[in-house]
């Protein structure tokens, strides 16, 4: 894949063992090998075999012996929950010594926990946080994040959880931030129906200034159908695509509802 430009390299990374391309016109997964990458500014202008390589050098070329090393594209994470403050490891051990996931959170675990650790939090310790494990994504490789909300649940903590992914992802040296509306995660403590309600109208208008995308927990224990698609019906009235978790422990219909609101 030779440049039609001919401005020159910013980067190239030379003696590439083997460049993953994912070009569906080459072995999967579209694999050249003895190859070399080469970018100008934010732009690919090179991608393929070295003896075809000719994008010329400039005095600011910043050159990388790949050494014979597999270079791949950048992992994709969608689904992660960087925004959140306090820690579970004793539940790790606990699940590692055979306990359920219900058992756990019967014991005042799982969600519940991170919620009211999060909670508690300021805005620049979620922001701290959230960036602090974001870098360490981008250094083991991942290029692009989804980051949801959903240890909130409240109004105003599952916003802050939006805001903290947006300013960390506005930091260098963090990978590329997408964010998720997800209020409808665990089960909350005060009036279930008052509070959706107040997710509708409230909730809604708000996340969609900080997020592409709304989400919900479909699950027994959680939140249910009906719940859930009031939530996504709502949703794209402002612009929110739908994602949901769903079949995690039961089959409670979310899939079903995910492939009818696309």
């Amino acid at each position: 894949m030779t440049a039609e430009v001919r401005q020159a390299a910013t980067l190239v990374v030379a003696n590439i063992g083997q460049l993953v391309t994912a070009d569906p016109r080459l072995p999967a997964p579209g694999v050249i090998e003895d190859a070399v990458l080469a970018a100008s500014g934010d732009r690919i202008v090179y991608a393929g075999p070295a003896a075809g390589f000719g994008v010329p050098f400039g005095p600011e070329t910043v050159e990388v012996d790949a050494r014979g090393a597999a270079v791949i594209p950048g992992f994709v994470d969608a689904h992660t929950h960087l925004a959140w403050l306090g820690d579970r490891s004793e539940e790790y051990a606990r699940r590692a010594e055979g306990a359920t996931y219900e058992e756990v959170a019967a014991r005042g675990g799982g969600i519940q926990s991170t919620v009211a650790a999060t909670a508690e939090g300021s805005l620049e310790a979620l922001v701290d946080a959230t960036r602090e494990r974001a870098r360490r994504m981008l250094r083991l490789g991942t290029t692009t994040v989804e980051v949801k909300s959903g240890y909130g649940q409240s109004h105003e903590a599952e916003l802050r959880q939006l805001q903290a992914a947006r300013m960390a992802g506005a930091e260098p040296r963090v990978p590329d931030v997408v964010t998720t509306y997800l209020p409808l995660h665990g089960a909350v403590d005060t009036d279930r129906e008052e509070y959706l309600e107040g997710v509708l109208r409230e909730g809604l208008p708000a996340a969609a200034r900080l997020a592409r995308f709304v989400d919900c927990f479909c699950e027994t224990g959680a939140w249910s159908v009906d719940e859930c698609e009031r939530l996504f019906t709502a949703g794209r009235s402002h612009g929110l695509r739908a994602k949901i978790h769903a079949e995690q422990r039961s089959r409670s219909g979310g899939a079903a509802l995910a492939a009818r609101v696309g």
